[in-house]
């Protein structure tokens, strides 16, 4: 039976974690709605603007990307008053942190509630599939990303032949159990170390070659972990931190709920402590953070 659509009725079909929506869910939602998968994507964005973060623009970006799976992953995007621009986290960048968490292996389609920005553009060439992405806005025919970018920058010119989201398995980042020894303090902060570990392992970094990984304990005691990515633009790359925090905003969580975050980080040529401790002292400055190198 077909039912009547609405955003409401739409977004009271999702799952618990309103950011991913799977095969199964996609397939009836289009169904049930009768949308063609490039109606479901732009009717998704309107679900998820409203969960943005914009406290200094003030302008609400909401996107929704069809993974090679066929999940949909959706975007937001989140400001740090008092924080530089840089900080921030683009809805594609955060939609990209979802597919990444899910073991996305691509990307096809993405639907925008406006068209990228020249930041988002180069992010989204860092993607497995991202030259023949293709990119829709309200009352516009779908665009491949290589038109909205010509003559593009990407990973191949840097010689990186496994790009974002390309399948890979853990451990390629760091030696197996590196980032652990010499890091453990007691048992109480263990789990959180452990857990930044398993993120600096699991980041990508082919450019700079170090790793880095954070982990958030909340008040409720459950552990959130963040993994570095990087841009063959290097400006674009994502910190540890922020994709934690998109993890957070995901899960429905304030910034004062924050209560312990770890930074686990390979020693070399570049270092996430200072921008992690600058963010983390504005959102959450009652929280501690415990810095740990291999």
């Amino acid at each position: 039976m077909t039912r009547v659509f609405t955003h409401r009725a739409l977004s009271h079909r999702l799952e618990p974690d309103a950011f991913v929506v799977s095969t199964e869910t996609s397939h009836s939602l289009c169904r049930d709605f009768r949308l063609s998968t490039k109606e479901l994507l732009l009717a998704l964005v309107e679900v998820a603007r409203p969960h943005a973060r914009p406290p200094v623009s003030n302008y609400h970006v909401g996107v929704a990307g069809l993974g090679n799976s066929g999940q949909i992953y959706l975007g937001v995007n989140l400001e740090f008053t008092g924080q530089a621009l840089n900080q921030s986290v683009h809805a594609e960048q955060f939609m990209v942190v979802q597919a990444v968490t899910h073991n996305e292996e691509g990307l096809k389609m993405m639907a925008g509630s406006a068209p990228p920005c020249g930041h988002c553009r180069q992010w989204l060439y860092e993607v497995n599939g991202g030259s023949t992405l293709e990119v829709i806005t309200p009352g516009s025919p779908a665009t491949l990303l290589s038109s909205l970018l010509p003559h593009a920058f990407g990973p191949h010119d840097l010689d990186n032949r496994q790009p974002l989201l390309y399948p890979r398995s853990p451990g390629t980042q760091t030696a197996e159990g590196a980032a652990i020894p010499g890091c453990v303090s007691d048992a109480e902060k263990e789990p959180l170390i452990l857990a930044a570990g398993a993120a600096a392992d699991l980041s990508y970094a082919p450019y700079s070659h170090c790793p880095a990984g954070v982990a958030i304990r909340t008040r409720d005691g459950r552990i959130h972990p963040g993994r570095y990515l990087e841009n063959v633009a290097f400006n674009p790359s994502l910190g540890p931190l922020q994709f934690a925090l998109v993890l957070l905003v995901a899960r429905g969580y304030a910034w004062d709920e924050l209560e312990e975050v770890c930074l686990v980080e390979k020693a070399g040529s570049i270092s996430q402590e200072h921008a992690t401790r600058t963010l983390l002292t504005s959102i959450a400055p009652h929280a501690p953070l415990h810095v740990r190198r291999f």
